[in-house]
């Protein structure tokens, strides 16, 4: 303002003491000294806020770490060589807490099962393995080829519905009398209990055998082919995340686990399509019921927090069960 009402004076004055096109220059000038003055401003605003934001997550910071530990030279360390009780320490910009307590730490609550990982995907192979060994023998004996189509569909819902018989892993049914399993809270939409098995019986294990029995038409006869055994790694991985569901209770797991069928049956789904349009669009309506059970299996996770109030992590957690196989004991 100061600036403008300069401007004034010097214009009400320009006749006496100045030409017009001085008087044109002085108020560009003024004008960009105005534009200067007003982005300083905002500059300065800016900054201070930056620096207010700063100060409060510092002190946020603060407050969440705990009491700050005065520093010591290496001289008098020694003196306190032995920590005590409920004393936090900064290592690294790190709060690693040193004290005599009994509480667990939740790091080391939340560490991969890796023996339950190594037995995840050594149960798969071994069962690929059977599946895939025991088709090629009824091919090379020439047992498949005699096969009529009802054989085939009864063949394919048999596996549907009975394909962990090949997996070594301990997939009994889950006990519904048990603790870990009762306690479940489950969305208000679950369906009830019959649903499911009338669903895979009725449904999904039919829409797969007769896919399946399309495709052994198409390729000659052969159970051993890249397309079919599609659907068996398919198969081979529902088995796997049955395990980790219905057997061990994992939680998070699971929701890992039941991503990763519907992955494979889609996979299984645009390799039948490929051969067979009609087939790819049988088994890809299966993909639709497994939809949903994903979504009914994060929601049953999101809606069982533990005691913290944090979510069980997305991998088998050490202590969460213990993965075993059928021949190996409790």
């Amino acid at each position: 303002n100061n600036l403008v009402f300069a401007a004034d004076i010097v214009s009400g004055i320009h006749n006496k003491y100045l030409f017009s096109e001085d008087i044109t220059t002085l108020r560009a000038c003024i004008s960009k000294l105005r534009t200067s003055t007003t982005m300083v401003r905002a500059g300065i605003r800016v900054a201070s806020g930056c620096l207010a934001l700063l100060s409060a997550v510092t002190v946020t910071h603060s407050f969440a770490a705990g009491p700050s530990v005065p520093h010591l030279s290496p001289l008098r360390s020694a003196e306190f060589s032995v920590p005590p009780k409920n004393v936090a320490f900064l290592r690294a910009g790190d709060v690693t807490l040193r004290a005599s307590t009994t509480d667990a730490d939740p790091v080391t609550n939340d560490m991969l099962d890796t023996s339950a990982l190594i037995r995840y995907a050594s149960a798969a192979v071994i069962q690929m393995g059977a599946i895939a060994g025991t088709f090629k023998l009824l091919d090379v004996s020439g047992v498949s080829a005699a096969l009529p189509t009802p054989a085939v569909i009864f063949l394919f819902f048999f596996m549907s519905i009975k394909s962990r018989v090949f997996n070594p892993l301990d997939n009994s049914r889950p006990d519904k009398t048990d603790m870990a399993f009762g306690e479940r809270v489950r969305p208000s939409w679950t369906p009830p209990g019959i649903f499911f098995p009338i669903m895979w019986v009725l449904i999904i294990a039919p829409l797969r055998a007769y896919s399946t029995s399309l495709i052994f038409g198409l390729n000659g006869g052969i159970l051993c082919d890249p397309t079919i055994l599609t659907l068996m790694f398919h198969l081979t991985i529902g088995d796997v995340w049955n395990t980790i569901n219905n057997n061990e209770s994992r939680l998070g797991a699971s929701v890992t686990g039941v991503i990763c069928v519907w992955a494979s049956v889609l996979f299984a789904a645009s390799q039948y399509y490929a051969v067979s349009p009609i087939a790819g669009k049988l088994l890809g309506a299966t993909g639709i019921w497994i939809s949903i059970a994903s979504v009914l299996i994060s929601e049953t996770r999101r809606l069982n927090k533990r005691e913290d109030g944090s979510l069980t992590p997305l991998y088998p957690v050490v202590g969460e069960a213990k993965t075993k196989f059928f021949f190996e004991k409790s």
